[in-house]
């Protein structure tokens, strides 16, 4: 490359993070703008020391970082340079601390947000959920943990999904779905008096009955108790035919 070529090529750079610090924009849509390619980027990236240093600089931030007392932040100086300020710190580690803590942070957001869509998506299935975000049950156990925030938006998520099964079931019960009325009698009517009852049933044995029934008198209880004997004969009277004949 000849010296106009550098030239322009630094020209180039200098107006590419001027516009990239401006805030507001994309690094692909800077290269829209000025009409260079991101390969061209990210060459610049990988050869220029410089440019890299100050392209990751503005990748995480586009605004001041403020900080605590010892807390080395980032500022804007001037039209397209970047300057660390730092407090008791090595320069350079404090650039890579920062850099790295920030984006590590962001990207954790991201996946708790994106975690809690799946939740929803997957039908509130923890175990699935992990899976389609990447991550173990252990991490999602150690986000309930530490995060507050990621813990209240879980419980509300639970919520969600205690309402959605509740309004499936009053759906069910609103068309006269058998199994769905009794499981809510089951569950909710217990304080009222209803108690589930074992259905009648007899052991191989003819005239043995194996569990109380739900008839409400004798005579009824009775008649069930001859008609599910009368079924059992009809059975074993039909195996031995089938055997005779065979």
């Amino acid at each position: 490359m000849d010296i106009r070529a550098k030239i322009r090529d630094e020209r180039n750079k200098c107006m590419w993070l001027e516009v990239y610090c401006a805030g507001g924009i994309t690094a692909m849509d800077t290269c829209k703008d000025l009409k260079i390619s991101m390969q061209r980027v990210q060459r610049w990236r990988d050869q220029d020391a410089e440019f890299a240093e100050a392209y990751n600089f503005v990748d995480v931030t586009h605004h001041e970082i403020c900080s605590k007392e010892d807390t080395p932040y980032i500022e804007l100086v001037g039209d397209n340079h970047l300057k660390l300020v730092e407090k008791n710190r090595d320069e350079k580690y404090a650039m890579d601390t920062i850099e790295k803590n920030i984006v590590h942070k962001e990207d954790i957001e991201k996946l708790k947000t994106k975690w809690l869509k799946a939740f929803e998506q997957l039908y509130f299935n923890i175990i699935e959920t992990c899976k389609a975000c990447g991550i173990t049950r252990s991490v999602f156990n150690s986000w309930l943990k530490t995060s507050a925030k990621f813990k209240e938006a879980y419980l509300e998520a639970n919520e969600a999904k205690m309402d959605f099964i509740e309004s499936q079931l009053m759906r069910n019960i609103g068309k006269g779905d058998g199994p769905s009325i009794i499981f809510a009698c089951k569950t909710r009517l217990k304080d009222r008096g209803y108690i589930e009852k074992q259905e009648i049933k007899h052991s191989g044995n003819f005239g043995v009955m194996v569990a109380p029934g739900t008839a409400k008198s004798e005579e009824e209880w009775g008649k069930s108790a001859v008609a599910q004997q009368a079924q059992l004969e009809a059975q074993t009277s039909t195996v031995e035919k089938m055997r005779e004949n065979g």
